[in-house]
């Protein structure tokens, strides 16, 4: 499966321009615990822009995230083939060492795979692959704008089986606990999600931001974990597999200073119950 084929077609075009592209881009960020550059291999290409990819789950699922998009290729240098990794080995040494910085694997097949982090409030992903039998490979990053908005039912079950839960950003009314038109479509996600997992049972958690009071934001964030367990039961879902609790801001996951920080504190947890 070739998920980044449009920059491979461009590989030769791309190496006449590189050196003007690496000096146009360096005052572009790229610190990132996901640009691993390999012994003996070179950065040839770098590219930053809005974007969105699609990342495999597995074999056969994939999620699309949107966001901002860097983009690094690494080509071999050496004259000595000998030093070349085979891709299968390139991957596990890339993956050994981004996973110092606290970088999970969400999929991982013989040529590519997917990686995730949350960090300062913020998710990204990335896409790696590797191509011509190991003499180059290239790193996709997205810096999510809008983490959960759109789920599936298998990217569900994957962070759940990885992490026990998923923070979900379910929208309701503002102030109230009446659920948005645009929240059915990841009610009915999670009602495939339990009905595909009969035996899977489920904390519906609610936190909010510190606009209001304490009591104010507890007893709202209850509200809006028991609006969505209800939604769910409505859709033939046993009641005694979910436990609606209600946080308010008590757990919040970013600063409350911003605009930005305060919609990533009102969210909705899904927690693997045991």
């Amino acid at each position: 499966m070739n998920f980044l084929k449009k920059y491979n077609k461009a590989i030769l075009l791309l190496t006449i321009v590189c050196f003007f592209q690496l000096h146009q881009s360096s005052a572009q960020s790229y610190n990132s615990p996901f640009f691993y550059k390999a012994q003996n291999f070179d950065v040839i290409y770098r590219e930053f822009n809005e974007d969105k990819l699609e990342f495999p789950l597995s074999d056969v699922d994939q999620t699309t995230i949107t966001g901002r998009k860097t983009y690094i290729q690494y080509q071999f240098k050496s004259d000595n083939v000998a030093l070349k990794p085979q891709p299968e080995q390139l991957l596990r040494v890339y993956f050994a060492n981004i996973a110092r910085h606290g970088v999970k694997k969400v999929y991982q097949g013989f040529q590519y795979g997917s990686y995730k982090l949350n960090s300062g409030g913020k998710e990204y992903w990335a896409i790696v692959e590797v191509y011509n039998n190991g003499e180059s490979y290239c790193v996709a990053v997205i810096e999510n704008d809008d983490p959960k908005s759109n789920i599936n039912a298998s990217e569900l079950l994957n962070s759940l089986n990885r992490d026990g839960k998923i923070a979900l950003y379910i929208n309701f009314e503002k102030g109230k606990a009446a659920l948005s038109k645009e929240s059915y479509g990841n009610i009915e996600e999670i009602v495939k999600l339990l009905q595909e997992n009969p035996f899977l049972k489920l904390n519906i958690e609610g936190h909010t931001d510190n606009t209001g009071t304490p009591v104010q934001n507890k007893l709202l964030s209850e509200k809006r974990a028991e609006a969505v367990k209800e939604a769910i039961v409505k859709q033939g879902i046993n009641p005694d597999r979910l436990n609606a609790i209600g946080w308010g801001q008590e757990k919040p996951i970013a600063e409350n200073s911003s605009e930005e920080g305060m919609r990533k504190n009102r969210r909705v947890e899904l927690v693997k119950a045991k």
